[in-house]
């Protein structure tokens, strides 16, 4: 957040998401150093707050999956996460790499874990005033959580969606991802939906693919986590994660981000 030093200007925001994606070799992956060094040149003269939201990595890449599938991949989730080295998810080397362009004292690191806020006695009731005290705001002001502009895939949706992207055209799978995003959930309203939208053929492809041995093969697939694989999954950053709170978050509970 550059904020310059004429009073008349209360400073502007500059956003970026995806930002240990590097190892996507046809998505947005960055040089995450290179790209730390580009903008220190940039903002260079500015007075720059670096704010870093972190999740967990086992519910990010849980997230990742999602929005594959979102997407039109064709995946399942163990392949998915196969692909995505560890050292891309080491949250704590990403904000100590902005440190060494910025300075240590403008590096913020805040956790988007809704457990995160609500054991001990946390600064902030949730991430969204978090980020706003981060940033100087006086009196921030926390909005619910499920107040939601582009929901995801739930999880227990998503072998419909892989059912669905194996088989359908890239449009019908689109509206088949954005019916169960909105809230049409069951198979049959899908079809339903589908058939007075496009009419009886894509509704009939549409059932097809969402035929009940289609799904049950593509439950197997899209299953994320069981909670044993969750906990052998984050112990594979306990040590950087637990850095990682004592250094930026010490007043937040970093259970959500270590293996029980």
């Amino acid at each position: 957040m550059p904020q310059t030093r004429d009073a008349a200007w209360r400073g502007f925001f500059l956003t970026e998401e995806g930002l240990s994606a590097s190892w996507l070799a046809g998505g947005p992956g960055i040089d995450i150093k290179a790209r730390a060094g580009h903008l220190a040149a940039l903002l260079e003269d500015f007075e720059v707050r670096i704010l870093l939201l972190v999740r967990d990595q086992a519910s990010f890449v849980r997230s990742l999956y999602a929005l594959h599938l979102q997407n039109g991949g064709t995946l399942g989730f163990a392949e998915f996460v196969g692909g995505i080295p560890l050292s891309a998810l080491d949250w704590l080397d990403i904000a100590r790499t902005y440190q060494g362009s910025f300075g240590q004292g403008n590096v913020h690191v805040i956790p988007y874990n809704a457990e995160c806020y609500q054991l001990g006695t946390p600064p902030y009731p949730g991430f969204l005033s978090a980020i706003q005290g981060a940033m100087g705001i006086s009196d921030p002001v926390e909005v619910p959580r499920n107040h939601l502009f582009n929901p995801s895939i739930k999880t227990n949706l998503l072998p419909l969606q892989l059912a669905a992207n194996k088989v359908l055209a890239p449009p019908l799978a689109r509206d088949v991802s954005s019916l169960l995003r909105s809230g049409v959930t069951e198979p049959v309203r899908v079809i339903q939906s589908v058939r007075q939208n496009r009419g009886r053929e894509d509704a009939a492809a549409v059932r097809a693919a969402l035929a009940v041995e289609a799904v049950k093969q593509a439950t197997e697939e899209a299953t994320p986590f069981s909670a044993e694989e969750q906990r052998a999954y984050l112990a594979n950053f306990n040590a950087g994660n637990r850095d990682m709170f004592a250094q930026f978050m010490a007043d937040y509970d970093a259970s959500a981000f270590l293996a029980a």
